[in-house]
């Protein structure tokens, strides 16, 4: 409770400090920090819920309202007792969030956060209350009481409250803008990859687009006839849908079988709907049976209209859809183009012909022929993301992203993606270095990957890279280490998931004994390779790691190649106490 008054001390003091007329800026500062309490601001996790909910509303009604006017004739609003109180229930929310805005901060053109309650309602008043306000009005409740009393279903005063309930789809207009800010739809769109959005975009599209122009179809059909009004649909003497020109009457009449579809009837909604869905669908996909036409001139300037809509909205769907199938296909040109090259490659060895009598130089080839295409194919499976399917990566290059980040997010983000193989390594670990330091050494990591048989020797490791640590992402190693004893290599420890090479040896100056050693891949290997030259200045920033782990790293390394090969143990006295079998 004290800080909200510490606050206003703060706002009225800046005000009255850099003001020429300090009295009347205190007082409306002081205004403006009371009036603090009642802003909703659009970080609030309460309103990001409260749309996310008014969001769902609408989509729901973007189905329903046309059906029920359009199908029904409006008979289901009148009579659907469930829609009646779901239509109550949503009117309640709406009212809700029209008097909600009154109090909502907003983003202006330049996108400066507004929270002066009285621009804000200057603002809602000019836009979008008065849209709010009539999508409120009880039409539910008003048909179901009038039609109640054996009111006239059929009047003008009917038709007009059926039409007005279609004010309830005014609250799009500010869709988008509550799609901007809402962190819900936010979180959604960054959870699934791009490509399956726009895949489920072109698809809602079609759906909905369809859905209307079936209940558009559908309605000027029942303008044709009058309306479906109930006698007029039941009693063959009276003019209705059967006896008045309109498309349902032709199709009726020319295509009804006995049992089969019939759309005649005000409880025959669905079986009319199918047909309407089915004329719109075969209309936007340009199929065209002709089993359902127009007949009256109001069918056939709505016919037209609603084709000529139909091609723009099918050639953007296309043209999207193609966009989106040539980006999921992309990875895959990308390995198609890899095998071809390798092919080429494979096809430019020795050929046999050439040393019929060398034996060893053809079962090299088809040897390496095979670990080639063996390498290709298990890189574009555990590997996809990678670019190029390249087998060194830096962490810029397998991520494009960090590149058009802030430093300090380029930082955090790239210790997120390496932090776990980070801590594998004991003086690298959170337990030792700080986040800073942490991150900066993340950002020297590789990503790289061995095919199975290769052989690297950590004196020498990568030539562009030089020695360093390896942590094991995927795959299995055999570590074979050095022993001055012997003056040979012998197998030391299996390398799988979540276990690194090197930690000790890379801390031991160039052509020691100790640097010596080869990592054998038994199969394909994905490794976080850290520098030697990144983990020695880590070290030199932090003098603690080097005293309490790093030299007794370097002590292990110096023993291990000394008594590498015998059977004793070596008891090194230091902080982390660990007996070494050797």
């Amino acid at each position: 409770m004290e800080r909200p008054s510490q606050d206003k001390k703060k706002v009225n003091g800046l005000l009255k400090m850099s003001s020429s007329s300090p009295s009347k800026n205190v007082k409306s500062g002081s205004k403006l920090v009371d009036n603090m309490g009642w802003v909703i601001f659009p970080s609030n996790k309460w309103i990001q819920r409260w749309d996310a909910l008014i969001l769902t509303i609408l989509l729901y009604l973007c189905f329903v309202i046309p059906y029920m006017i359009g199908v029904s004739g409006g008979r289901r609003l009148a009579t659907n007792m469930p829609w009646l109180v779901v239509n109550v229930i949503f009117n309640s929310c709406f009212f809700i969030d029209t008097f909600v805005y009154f109090f909502r901060a907003y983003h202006d053109k330049h996108g400066r956060l507004v929270f002066n309650l009285s621009a804000i309602r200057k603002k809602y008043l000019k836009t979008y209350f008065l849209p709010n306000v009539m999508s409120i009005f009880p039409t539910n409740l008003l048909l179901f009481f009038l039609t109640k009393y054996n009111y006239d279903d059929e009047s003008i005063g009917f038709r007009i409250l059926k039409i007005f309930d279609i004010l309830k789809l005014a609250r799009f207009a500010r869709a988008g803008s509550i799609m901007k800010v809402s962190d819900v739809v936010t979180n959604i769109r960054q959870s699934y990859k791009s490509q399956h959005q726009e895949l489920l975009k072109y698809s809602l599209l079609i759906i909905v687009v369809s859905h209307w122009f079936g209940c558009i179809w559908c309605f000027v059909a029942m303008v044709e006839s009058g309306g479906f009004h109930a006698d007029s649909m039941c009693d063959p003497d009276e003019l209705g849908v059967c006896q008045s020109k309109n498309w349902i009457a032709y199709w009726y009449n020319g295509n009804y079988v006995e049992g089969a579809l019939n759309p005649i009837g005000f409880k025959k909604d669905v079986d009319r709907y199918v047909l309407s869905l089915f004329w719109a669908i075969q209309t936007i996909t340009s199929i065209g049976y002709g089993n359902i036409s127009p007949l009256t001139s109001a069918e056939w300037f709505t016919g037209s209209f609603l084709m000529l809509l139909s091609g723009i909205m099918w050639s953007y769907v296309i043209g999207g859809l193609v966009g989106v199938a040539a980006a999921m296909e992309m990875n895959a040109d990308v390995h198609r183009k890899r095998v071809d090259d390798a092919n080429d490659l494979i096809n430019n060895f020795i050929d046999d012909s050439d040393d019929e009598g060398d034996d060893h130089c053809n079962f090299l080839k088809k040897s390496v022929a095979k670990r080639i295409k063996k390498y290709v194919h298990v890189q574009n499976v555990l590997s996809p993301n990678l670019p190029n399917n390249v087998c060194d990566t830096s962490l810029r290059q397998c991520y494009p992203v960090l590149e058009t980040l802030t430093p300090g997010l380029e930082l955090v983000s790239s210790l997120l993606v390496t932090k776990k193989y980070l801590d594998i390594v004991p003086y690298l670990s959170s337990d030792v270095l700080s986040f800073e330091e942490q991150s900066l050494l993340a950002m020297e990591c590789i990503f790289l990957e061995f095919s199975s048989g290769e052989k690297i020797k950590m004196e020498e490791s990568l030539k562009d890279y030089g020695r360093g640590i390896f942590v094991i992402r995927s795959g299995s190693a055999l570590a074979c280490r050095f022993s001055s004893k012997s003056n040979r290599t012998k197998p030391s420890v299996l390398l799988t998931l979540g276990m690194s090479f090197g930690e000790d040896m890379v801390l031991v100056e160039d052509g020691h004994d100790a640097t010596k050693g080869v990592l054998s891949c038994l199969t394909f290997m994905r490794i976080i390779f850290i520098p030697r030259g990144a983990v020695l200045a880590c070290l030199e920033r932090n003098p603690h790691a080097w005293r309490d782990y790093g030299r007794w790293r370097y002590l292990v390394a110096i023993l291990r190649s000394t008594y590498c090969g015998e059977k004793r143990d070596v008891q090194i006295l230091r902080p982390l106490s660990v007996k070494i079998n050797r």
